[in-house]
């Protein structure tokens, strides 16, 4: 039985009706009825930048130029597209941030926080926004969703991004850097009733009021963070007042925010709310093609913005030297090398421009995951090229690659692959759709496979 039957049958709680009821009277109904009896929606996000030959659907999410609505579900672990990154499952509702971000006044380069950003549908969509101005700092809280995040984020491609593991409390220290903050604060989880059976039997108003408070918090610890005049977005996957509405006012009241109004196309059904001087907009089942998702954007008022931007102590990183580039030649587009830096242990690393004066602030305060693309690992004379390089978008690399069929691509990602049809006998990246998957050693009558284990396909793969 999935998860649309399972919700046919599910009871939800009367103190949830009561909420919902309370929060949006006119609507309630309606968005009670489809909860219970609508199947879900089904969408991802196109990558703009690796555009695949697959068909996917012509059915677009009306908010966010890459959103695409499916009439079914694949098996997204044997789609080799999904596996370069071609695209991501994303809900659609909260794809709306797409066009949100459109409508700030940001300056041309940036300084982006996504706060709450595991597994990092929000990161993709912003970095997407950027297209490689400014940077992002993705910050994940729990060690092992932070590991999940670099890697969606390194299948993604861009490298104006740095990937974080800390608490929100640990940006107190980082006082007025940021011109955006994004808090997908963790919630009651209302919005996914109905595509998760198991999120109604975890709600509670206990838990409804545990999340108010950790919401509070959150943004209690990350407001310093916010430059004079910066935005911050701030949004969850439910209905009650007390996350959404009640939360927003008494961040006004006590950070002295405004609300920002956005333009939204009437067709696209999204609820606008207003609560005393509070504007924040509601995405509705029964309304809204998408799932439940709430959204408000403040901002600081203006000052003087003299921050003095703090500079990082020494690190382990440094730009390559003339024997090191002589090597690194063999492999790195010229364009380039310029913006590679080394790290004592031989790590090779690409930060742009628009990252790498930041990042000794960034390794100074906080616990970095991850930055810009790790290109290999250079040990004397010898480079070995690392799984992020095959996959970024960017002509970093000057490497030779093999298209694979369907077949073989998922023979590489299971890593049962075991040769390739090409003359040249080296590293390569091996690609399917024109995207890479990964590396490869060509040997001839054999290869090495350098997909990283925990990225092996342990489900069968259909193939004999």
């Amino acid at each position: 039985m999935n998860n649309i039957d399972q919700n046919k049958n599910s009871v939800l709680p009367d103190e949830f009706v009561a909420l919902v009821k309370d929060a949006l009277p006119v609507q309630a109904e309606k968005l009670l009825d489809s909860i219970q009896n609508d199947p879900p929606s089904l969408s991802i996000r196109l990558n703009p930048h690796k555009t695949a030959t697959s068909y996917y659907s012509s059915d677009p999410v009306g908010w966010c130029p890459y959103g695409r609505y499916l009439d079914e579900r694949p098996v997204f672990t044997l789609d080799p597209v999904f596996q370069a990154g071609g695209y991501y499952v994303q809900e659609a509702s909260s794809m709306v941030l797409y066009n949100v971000f459109s409508q700030l006044q940001l300056p041309d380069s940036p300084t982006v926080l996504d706060l709450c950003a595991a597994p990092g549908g929000k990161s993709t969509l912003l970095l997407d926004f950027l297209d490689g101005k400014g940077h992002l700092v993705a910050n994940e809280v729990i060690k092992s969703r932070s590991a999940v995040l670099v890697d969606n984020l390194v299948k993604w491609g861009y490298a104006n991004c740095c990937v974080t593991n800390n608490d929100p409390m640990d940006f107190t220290q980082l006082e007025n850097h940021f011109d955006l903050i994004l808090v997908d604060a963790p919630c009651s989880g209302e919005g996914m009733f109905r595509k998760d059976k198991s999120a109604i039997e975890e709600w509670s108003p206990d838990n409804v009021a545990l999340c108010s408070g950790r919401q509070q918090r959150i943004i209690d610890d990350i407001l310093p963070a916010l430059k004079e005049g910066g935005y911050l977005i701030y949004s969850t996957c439910t209905f009650n007042q007390n996350e959404n509405m009640n939360n927003v006012s008494d961040f006004m009241a006590k950070y002295n925010l405004n609300t920002v109004e956005v333009q939204l196309q009437s067709d696209w059904n999204i609820l606008e709310l207003s609560r005393k001087n509070a504007k924040g907009y509601q995405c509705m089942p029964g309304f809204t093609r998408g799932e439940g998702y709430f959204f408000s954007v403040l901002r600081k008022p203006m000052g003087n913005n003299d921050a003095t931007f703090k500079q990082g102590k020494a690190h382990k990183l440094r730009t390559i030297n003339k024997t090191e580039k002589s090597i690194l030649d063999t492999w790195i587009n010229p364009d380039y090398l310029p913006e590679v830096q080394i790290h004592e242990n031989g790590d090779v690393y690409y930060f742009p421009a628009s990252l790498s004066p930041f990042l000794p602030l960034y390794l100074k305060l906080f616990h970095v995951k991850y930055a810009g693309i790790k290109l290999g690992k250079l040990n004397k004379t010898v480079f070995t090229p690392e799984h992020s390089a095959a996959l970024t978008h960017l002509p970093l690399l000057k490497s030779p690659r093999v298209e694979l069929s369907k077949e073989d691509a998922l023979r590489y990602l299971n890593k049962t692959l075991s040769q390739v049809n090409h003359p040249q006998n080296s590293w390569m990246v091996v690609t399917y759709q024109n995207l890479g998957l990964g590396w490869i050693k060509n040997l001839g009558n054999r290869i090495n496979n350098y997909l990283p284990g925990h990225l092996r396909i342990q489900m069968d793969i259909g193939i004999k």
